[in-house]
């Protein structure tokens, strides 16, 4: 089996925004969280990456990119991992973050 040793990895949110980062394929979930984190309008709420279908949870601490089948490409998405009581609502991106994105294309 051929093993990749890039993964570009599509961070896709509710709002339509998309954050595309290329990591090892040797890196791992926490460090996608690391990347990602900062970039949030609420980053010290808790976050749980997933892919779909089947809707997976991508646990930090379980493998590598590439073990996960993330390489050589994926789209993931996020939610967090407990909503507000009353609320559905879903991770986004800070106003800053999206102040520096450029067109995603097509």
């Amino acid at each position: 089996k051929a093993q990749f040793q890039r993964a570009l990895v599509r961070v896709r949110f509710a709002s339509g925004h998309c954050v595309q980062r290329e990591f090892d394929s040797t890196d791992t979930v926490a460090d996608i969280n690391t990347m990602l984190l900062p970039l949030l309008d609420a980053p010290g709420r808790k976050i749980v990456l997933y892919t779909t279908p089947p809707i997976r949870d991508l646990v930090p601490a379980h493998g590598v990119l590439g073990d996960l089948g993330l390489a050589p490409a994926a789209n993931v998405y996020v939610r967090y991992a407990q909503q507000l009581e009353g609320r559905a609502d879903a991770p986004c991106l800070s106003r800053e973050a999206i102040k520096t994105a450029v067109p995603f294309p097509e």
